[in-house]
Formats: structure tokens, sequence, C-alpha cells
């Protein structure tokens, strides 16, 4: 029985990566919130980045994010980022919406928070974000760009986003 566990946990690891997706292609340009140029280079600088999809509108999301701040903080000596992406700072033409921009800074200083906040392109809107409904929405990304595991909806306490940031970073460390 433990040797079928083993070799389950074995196939199940080796699966992740053989089903990951390519979510950001090698020419990815944006902006963050406060108009610093952000490229598939910012994502290179860690192992793993958490991508969390957020809005303006969403109560959860902000709720979690002086935890996401402060995770930011106790996880960037260990090849770990988390980058935010405001999904209602911009119009699905990739214009931006000064008001939803302004709103979305404001947020942020309120919250602490001091990793990346980007704004979404249109190529962002027409390639990935097009297929999300819930946020906050949250992927992990290699530094080549794939996704690691599966999307998680929904907000979280800082003591779970613990546990899945320590389980992502066993993979590489």
């Amino acid at each position: 029985m433990k040797k079928k566990f083993i070799t389950f946990t074995i196939l199940l690891f080796f699966s992740m990566f053989a089903f990951s997706q390519n979510i950001f292609p090698k020419d990815f340009s944006t902006q963050t919130v406060e108009g610093k140029a952000v490229t598939f280079a910012d994502f290179q600088k860690a192992e793993i980045t958490m991508l969390n999809i957020w809005g303006t509108f969403c109560s959860p999301c902000i709720r979690e994010m002086p935890d996401l701040a402060e995770l930011s903080n106790k996880y960037q000596d260990r090849n770990f980022q988390i980058i935010g992406i405001v999904l209602d700072v911009t119009n699905s033409n990739g214009n931006i919406n000064q008001k939803k921009l302004n709103e979305a800074k404001n947020i942020i200083s309120l919250t602490n928070v001091s990793y990346k906040n980007l704004v979404p392109t249109k190529n962002m809107i027409d390639t990935f974000l097009h297929n999300i409904y819930v946020v906050p929405n949250t992927f992990f990304i290699d530094k080549n760009g794939n996704q690691i595991g599966d999307e998680i909806f929904g907000s979280k306490s800082k003591n779970e986003w613990e546990k899945i940031i320590d389980e992502k970073l066993k993979l590489v460390e």
C-alpha cells in the first residue's frame, strides 16, 4: 500500500509539469499601476511567482491583500514573489479607466502592498484574462511562465496561503 501511494505521489508530481500551461509569452510587456514597465524578465526573477488577480470592487480581494503583502515580504528570500493583476482598471480593448486606476492605487496604499500590481493589456485580456469570471483568482507560475498546478478561486487566510506557498516552494527547492 505504501509503495502504491509513493508511486502515485511521484506520478502526480511529474504530471503537474507535463500538463503545465504557458501563461506568458516571452514578448510579454505591460506596466504597473504606477506606470513602470514590466516584461517577462520580471517573472524570471523568482523560481515561483504567485499571480493574484483582483478587482477594486472585490471586498474579499481587498481583505486578503494585507496578508499577501506580509507573505510577499516573508518569502522574498526564498526565490518567490507575488504579483497582482488589477482586472478592472482596463476595458476589453485594454484602455485604462483612470478612475479605477486611481481607486486601485488607493487600495494598494491602504493595504500596505509593496509587490507589483499590473495593468492588463489587450493581449493579456485576449489570451488568459478573458476566462476569469471570479476574483480573487490566483495562479502560480514558474520562471519560464508555465502554470504550476491549478488556479485557486477565492480568498484565503494568511495561514492557508502559507501552506499553499510552502507546497509550491517544495517543488523547486
